[in-house]
């Protein structure tokens, strides 16, 4: 559905601007301005057929057609000339916020530019760390498509970098092997120098076993699906604290024995751990828990406009009135509930005929997420299992502030 969804559906309202603007009378132009809203919107040019003439977003509709429609405006100089003569319909749908700008915009790209929407976009896909259990070894891959191995896929994480430190603060904390092209030649490779080092145990030689090895990646999946943030920001005490505990405590018996080497490369993970509880990976979490209840402000400050995310899909809630937060979160948290029914499910869950793609759908969730400053309320799901839960999530934000619940560090 979402490639082929009626134009009408996406931008439900329509203009007919005036023939051949440029040359008409300048009072047909000006008459005709007035009837353009002027209020944010995602609009699309299209020609006499239909077919796409451009496709844009704007913080006033009609200042951005009164730069159209004028040829020696000093609101600034004139568009191209082809767009103007072309435009033969012009559909619009208003909107409130940058978040609703950027969903809508992205549907109508894939339904209008198919071929080419994903160079249209300002966000870029989110990036995720996934098991690779395909290989009679399994690995650690990171990339900016999800896998569809939900259970051992997390993420979103900001981009290359943010996931590349994260492969390597894994490999660091759990010994893991870091030449897969030797691995592949066990028990009958040659261990590489980080054997030397005390560093990897290496399977490849035989040294562990293949089913020790395993329980290693096996115990960084538990680390990562533990370590999630909280509703206020902080680490996730269960994967974080834990670790941090029984690095302590083997460093410090390690010193006692005057082990010191042996307590140096425990002072080493220690610090990795501490880098691994940064901003960037404030967000970090198991694919098939990746859920939040987005609000924004609406067309004015009076309203909210809630979102539902999923990791195949967003849902568009009906705006309610500022005032009335409070009892809207009962309906709220039954519209998650409804939802939600198939996010527990298998892969083949999410393949609703609603569905994006799980990278794109989280580009933008994390393009919003890892902002500096966002005047949204991000409040993630997997903390809330109530009405009054949810409630007490919400209580106190207001539309407009650049300090959201995801915002807390």
């Amino acid at each position: 559905m979402s490639s082929t969804e009626k134009l009408e559906a996406l931008l439900p309202e329509s203009l007919t601007p005036p023939t051949r603007p440029a040359d008409g009378p300048p009072g047909e132009a000006a008459d005709w301005l007035k009837t353009v809203p002027a209020a944010p919107a995602v609009y699309a040019l299209l020609d006499v057929d239909g077919n796409p003439v451009l496709l844009g977003s704007t913080a006033n509709l009609r200042h951005a057609w009164a730069r159209r429609l004028s040829t020696s405006s000093a609101l600034a100089a004139p568009p191209r000339p082809d767009d103007r003569a072309l435009t033969a319909c012009v559909r619009y749908r208003r909107i409130g916020n940058a978040f609703a700008a950027n969903w809508w915009y992205y549907r109508c790209a894939r339904r209008l530019f198919p071929g080419r929407y994903r160079q249209m976009l300002l966000w870029k896909p989110a990036w995720f760390i996934w098991l690779d259990s395909q290989d009679i070894w399994p690995r650690w891959r990171i990339g900016p498509s999800a896998s569809r191995c939900h259970q051992a896929c997390f993420g979103p994480l900001p981009g290359r970098a943010c996931a590349q430190n994260l492969l390597t603060g894994l490999e660091d904390l759990f010994d893991l092997c870091r030449y897969y092209d030797i691995l592949r030649q066990a028990p009958q490779a040659s261990a590489c120098p980080y054997k030397d080092m005390g560093k990897c145990p290496a399977p490849c030689d035989g040294s562990i076993s293949r089913d020790a090895y395993l329980e290693q990646l096996r115990r960084t999946a538990e680390f990562l699906s533990s370590f999630t943030f909280q509703s206020a920001g902080q680490a996730g005490a269960a994967g974080v604290e834990s670790t941090r505990h029984d690095l302590t405590a083997a460093m410090r018996s390690a010193a006692a024995t005057m082990d010191f080497h042996l307590a140096g490369r425990l002072k080493a993970k220690l610090t990795r751990l501490e880098e691994l509880t940064g901003a960037d990976f404030r967000h970090l979490n198991r694919l098939d828990r990746c859920r939040y209840l987005v609000l924004q402000k609406g067309f004015t400050a009076r309203w909210i406009e809630p979102f539902l995310v999923l990791p195949q899909r967003i849902e568009v809630g009906p705006a309610v009135k500022r005032a009335a937060l409070a009892e809207a979160s009962e309906s709220w948290w039954q519209w998650i509930q409804h939802q939600r029914t198939t996010a527990s499910g298998p892969a083949q869950a999410y393949e609703t005929p609603a569905s994006w793609p799980v990278e794109e759908v989280l580009g933008l969730l994390a393009w919003h997420l890892f902002r500096t400053r966002d005047p949204g309320w991000y409040v993630p799901l997997w903390g809330i299992d109530s009405a009054a839960s949810l409630a007490e999530a919400v209580r106190g934000w207001r539309p407009g502030e650049t300090t959201g619940y995801k915002a807390v560090t």
